[in-house]
């Protein structure tokens, strides 16, 4: 039996989903290893991963002299963002998700957030205190950039984004089927750094995964899948598929995923 190791360069720096888009080639490799779209020359990525008209084109364009037009096509102050110097300021994204309820609020100002996801901008280098209100259920506790159930507190060192779980202690979270047309196999899972769970296995025919559908060209033909969830809502950040027979194992060390292939004998 032969051992077939491959690594997957996969970690995002900034914007978890390798979906969304970016404005430089440069932007685009730190994001992700697939599905980045670069927006075309008249439209730039804005901080929300979609390609919008730019408010600004050039420095000039920007009214206050002390600011400067940067890759998202905002005026912003000297250095923020612009790909010269350091930034001013980061952003802080939060994520409220279980079956409970809950507000999380921060000092300074800038984040008030019930569900979903919120963020704000703060000054580079500033401390961010987080603080939970639960309305229904209990609080879970925080992931990604913060851990456990006491006080949250971020370093504004690059962009952070925390999770806040609201529900009942023992509950089941959220559950993921992950099946084919034919049949199908889990072989492998790993928590990542950032609370994601990425999973890996086998399948037959066609699976679907939220918004994304992975195929094998025929139910009688088997391939191999990678996967990777939120950790707080289950929901697909990105799905892969590969012309192998199976991946049988994953792990990861915080900056690749290794992934094994166990061919047939």
């Amino acid at each position: 039996m032969r051992l077939l190791l491959c690594c997957l360069m996969v970690a995002a720096c900034g914007k978890p989903n390798p979906d969304a888009c970016c404005t430089t080639a440069d932007d685009c490799l730190k994001y992700g290893f697939s599905g980045i779209t670069s927006c075309s020359d008249d439209l730039v990525c804005n901080a929300n991963g979609t390609c919008v008209v730019p408010q600004c084109h050039a420095s000039a364009d920007c009214n206050d002299p002390a600011q400067i037009c940067d890759i998202y096509g905002e005026c912003v102050p000297s250095g923020d963002g612009s790909g010269s110097g350091s930034a001013s300021q980061y952003t802080l994204t939060v994520e409220v998700a279980g079956s409970g309820a809950g507000a999380i609020t921060s000092t300074p100002p800038g984040i008030t957030c019930s569900s979903g996801m919120c963020s704000g901008k703060f000054t580079a280098g500033s401390k961010v205190e987080l603080m939970q209100a639960a309305s229904a259920g209990g609080f879970l506790g925080w992931a990604f950039a913060c851990k456990g159930t006491d006080q949250c507190s971020v370093t504004m060192s690059s962009d952070q984004k925390v999770g806040a779980m609201f529900g009942t202690k023992g509950e089941v979270l959220w559950a993921k089927a992950i099946a084919g047309e034919g049949k199908d196999w889990g072989h492998g899972v790993v928590a990542t750094a950032e609370g994601d769970v990425v999973a890996t296995g086998q399948f037959a025919g066609t699976m679907m995964l939220d918004s994304f559908t992975l195929q094998t060209g025929d139910p009688g033909v088997y391939g191999g899948y990678v996967a990777r969830f939120d950790g707080l809502t289950g929901k697909t950040v990105w799905a892969k598929s590969f012309p192998v027979t199976e991946l049988d194992q994953v792990a990861t060390d915080g900056d690749a995923l290794y992934v094994s292939e166990v061919p047939p004998l």
